[in-house]
């Protein structure tokens, strides 16, 4: 069942969101629990169907661009756009997802980030600073480079900012990679970060108060953004696979 915020949030971006507004015209208002159900999905492709200006409530409160996870098997939005609240949803959840894995302010990290995702991890690097961790951003352009960095650095974690295959060290956490030992991140390019899961064999934590989600008939995630306001992301359809069983989150395929 939606819970009050999710519904909020949606009511919100149909009285204020051209594309909402638009798609979702015919479902019965004030939103109820089980009509918010019945509100028709939202695809990556609709998303890139959809010209900007209808995908926000204003364009004269855009504060900047945040650069989303890129994902290889499909075409993921060159940028987010956010206004002051939501940019710091932003750094909110960087916090949280990374204090639920145990992350505590002062420690250092090294973000190893293969080039393409270059900009999410200098993104991601300023979050965790803001957060009090101290995230060094080393660009994986061979091993011996990455290697040497690590060695003058010498941080008490690294995270792979980029699939972990992609990268040339071993992590100790990852991002949107269920199927490697140890703790690891999940998020979605256009929602931002979801769970997070501390050891292999665990469920994924829900971050809390960030995220709604639910799940269509053959396990893809469905979800909605509970913080983002000015470019809202409501049912949105992931190509990501899994069952929520009492509050934790089990993924079975993510695309990479």
């Amino acid at each position: 069942m939606p819970r009050r915020p999710a519904l909020q949030v949606a009511q919100y971006a149909r009285e204020h969101v051209p594309l909402y507004r638009a798609r979702w015209w015919y479902v019965p208002y004030p939103l109820t629990s089980a009509t918010f159900r019945t509100a028709p999905l939202l695809t990556s492709e609709r998303l890139r169907a959809t010209p900007l200006a209808e995908q926000v409530d204003s364009l004269r409160d855009t504060q900047r661009s945040v650069t989303p996870y890129r994902l290889a098997t499909r075409a993921t939005p060159a940028a987010l756009v956010t206004d002051a609240e939501d940019t710091d949803s932003f750094y909110d959840e960087a916090k949280d997802a990374f204090r639920l894995l145990g992350v505590q302010r002062g420690a250092v990290l090294a973000l190893v980030s293969p080039p393409e995702q270059r900009y999410f991890a200098a993104e991601l690097s300023d979050r965790l600073g803001y957060a009090g961790i101290r995230a060094h951003l080393v660009i994986d352009r061979s091993a011996t480079s990455s290697s040497d960095a690590l060695t003058a650095l010498r941080p008490d974690l690294v995270v792979a900012a980029g699939p972990a295959s992609a990268v040339s060290v071993t992590p100790d956490i990852t991002i949107r990679d269920p199927a490697r030992e140890g703790a690891d991140i999940y998020l979605a390019p256009e929602v931002g970060m979801i769970a997070v899961r501390r050891a292999a064999g665990e469920p994924y934590r829900l971050l809390p108060g960030y995220v709604h989600i639910e799940t269509n008939p053959d396990g893809r995630l469905i979800v909605t953004s509970l913080l983002r306001h000015h470019q809202p992301v409501i049912r949105y359809l992931t190509g990501d696979r899994g069952r929520l069983v009492r509050g934790r989150l089990w993924l079975s395929e993510v695309a990479p």
